[in-house]
């Protein structure tokens, strides 16, 4: 793609985890809590970062798939709130990026497979809620990425559509996404959801290494 593709972009649609916060480390952790507390086995840290990008109720069948699921969850959840707010951060360009977008009158949506509690506890801690005209977390919808139903819901909400959007994340759920909604899709490489030998077979529009690297693409 070349610059005259960027032209009618007005909306940015970011992913939350591994994209603009900084919660693969404690996503890791809580996931191999989970896992060894409840089935007395090693966990598979390689396995548990394939499946990134999933809601919760996706992945537990797949990581703790003999125990009853509701225990799992609990215990998943209870480790990541416990350890929450002081084992995450900003991706780096994120704080400089979003008031930038914004002075320069794109729309920004953000799209996460996260519960609202959470999401907005780290925006809120973070001076990050401000930025976004709309955000669509797990609790908004029961169809998750790769359906575009919650790309659809935030383009609707900032009433752009989909020729007219890029959307941001570091999962193969991400990026199919945009695919599935016909928007422009971006992969942050600066994640682990998606390694370098992976990325290919994705075939996401662009790649970028910093949030702030859009500005170089966009008018």
């Amino acid at each position: 793609m070349n610059y005259k593709d960027y032209k009618g972009i007005d909306t940015i649609i970011l992913d939350f985890d591994g994209t603009i916060m900084d919660t693969n480390e404690l996503i890791l952790e809580s996931w191999t809590y989970a896992i060894e507390k409840l089935t007395g086995e090693p966990a598979d840290r390689h396995a548990v970062q394939s499946y990134f990008g999933e809601t919760i109720e996706v992945t537990v069948p797949k990581l703790i798939p003999n125990h009853p699921y509701e225990e799992s969850v609990a215990t998943y959840r209870s480790y990541q709130y416990d350890n929450f707010l002081d084992n995450i951060r900003p991706f780096a360009g994120v704080r400089e990026a979003l008031p930038l977008f914004k002075e320069k009158d794109f729309k920004l949506a953000l799209v996460t497979s996260r519960l609202t509690n959470s999401t907005m506890m780290a925006l809120d801690h973070f001076e990050l809620t401000e930025y976004f005209d709309v955000i669509i977390t797990a609790d908004d919808t029961k169809i998750h990425k790769p359906d575009p139903t919650p790309v659809f819901m935030a383009l609707d909400k900032v009433g752009s559509t989909a020729d007219r959007a890029l959307m941001v994340g570091d999962s193969t759920f991400d990026i199919e996404a945009a695919k599935n909604a016909g928007a422009i899709s971006v992969l942050v490489s600066y994640s682990v959801a998606l390694p370098e030998e992976k990325r290919e077979a994705v075939a996401p529009d662009l790649i970028i290494d910093n949030i702030m690297d859009l500005f170089d693409l966009l008018p």
